[in-house]
């Protein structure tokens, strides 16, 4: 089934979209919103009927979905920032304002006849091929002529074929005598001799924290979309052992020292009140550490150097994220990263820590404006 609207085609057979006839690169999830849209026009969707049934309940932020909107907005829209088939529903979500047409696909075309009823030129080549590549004892003149016309039109391009075919293999020639013999040689070289997974199950398993020094993984797994996300745990030539049993989702895990393992989860999925709590491993004892926010999804960072945490916060719903430290030692806690306020459209979202525990690299989602990477030293904000 393909679906038009202002000159774009969304074809979910070939999984491509176009507009104005010019194809256009398209994310999966954002394509497959598009589809969602088309499939119910001119209604009022929330953020949770798009996580139901785009992000197939995946737990994620409402800047998930924000993120795909906008994104879909600067593929078929003519001005995003005003846009005029996916409107904003203030309080609810989005509507898609129009009512595709809905075009079958079909890819097989009628060639029997042309308006003046005869058959097309096309055709006729392809009939005199097939009589020449299916010989008859005895051919008509026609087609004696047919034959000489066609041997005369296919000798050049058997030709040109194979000009093409040694061009193509002195280029390979080429590349390979350039790679391997006319570089400079590096003893410490590195390459990917092979790959070998570290888990093997059915279901989701995802935020994946390894451990060099002790060849720990630990990770977040759930069996089917309906399960709460739970913590295992991975040792080197072990199987996977699960640390937690409980009715808490899990949504990030990290490990900290002396075997200490620091997670961030929510209560449950209707409130999705978030907490930060420590684990250790030997009694599996939970201690609470402190609150992240209501209607959030938080990434931990764990700095050794100065035993803190970093994590991702906002005070409510209507607020961007921002990232916060947090002394283990002393409870202290610290803004480190202040986002534009406009709501919970934008804000700091993905980060990650330096080695040397000096710097945070920020990705800052600016709502329909471009993305942006921040470095902040930690040590002045």
């Amino acid at each position: 089934m393909n679906y038009e609207f202002g000159g774009v085609v969304v074809d979910t057979a070939q999984v491509t979209l176009s507009k104005n006839a010019k194809l256009l690169n398209c994310e999966p999830r954002v394509f497959a919103l598009l589809v969602y849209f088309c499939q119910h026009p001119q209604e009022a969707i929330s953020r949770e009927e798009l996580l139901t049934h785009v992000w197939d309940g995946r737990i994620v932020s409402d800047a998930a979905v924000n993120r795909a909107v906008g994104e879909l907005r600067k593929l078929i829209e003519d001005d995003p920032s005003k846009p005029q088939w996916i409107k904003t529903i203030s309080k609810v979500g989005y509507k898609f304002t129009v009512l595709p047409a809905m075009i079958a696909d079909n890819s097989k075309t009628d060639y029997s006849k042309t308006d003046s009823g005869t058959m097309p030129e096309t055709v006729t080549e392809l009939t005199v091929t097939s009589a020449l590549t299916s010989p008859t004892p005895r051919q008509t003149p026609q087609k004696e002529a047919h034959a000489s016309v066609n041997q005369a039109i296919t000798s050049p391009v058997n030709i040109n074929y194979f000009g093409a075919w040694l061009t193509a293999v002195l280029i390979l020639i080429v590349v390979v005598y350039l790679q391997y013999f006319a570089q400079p040689k590096h003893s410490n070289r590195l390459g990917v001799e092979g790959w070998q997974p570290v888990t093997t199950s059915m279901g989701s398993s995802f935020n994946p924290d390894y451990d060099s020094s002790s060849e720990t993984a630990l990770f977040l797994y759930r069996k089917d979309p309906n399960a709460y996300a739970q913590i295992y745990k991975k040792n080197k030539g072990k199987e996977a052992q699960r640390v937690t049993d409980d009715e808490y989702y899990y949504t990030d895990v990290i490990q900290g020292n002396d075997g200490a393992i620091f997670a961030s989860r929510l209560n449950n999925l209707q409130q999705r009140n978030c907490e930060i709590v420590k684990i250790v491993p030997a009694t599996l004892q939970n201690e609470h550490i402190m609150d992240c926010g209501k209607g959030t999804v938080t990434q931990l960072e764990f700095d050794q150097k100065f035993n803190q945490l970093f994590y991702q916060y906002r005070p409510s719903v209507a607020d961007p994220y921002a990232i916060y430290s947090y002394q283990l030692d002393t409870g202290r806690k610290r803004q480190i990263t202040h986002p534009l306020q406009q709501g919970n459209t934008v804000g700091d979202y993905v980060f990650a820590l330096s080695p040397n525990s000096k710097v945070l690299a920020v990705v800052e989602y600016s709502g329909e404006a471009d993305d942006k990477i921040k470095l902040v030293d930690i040590s002045n904000n």
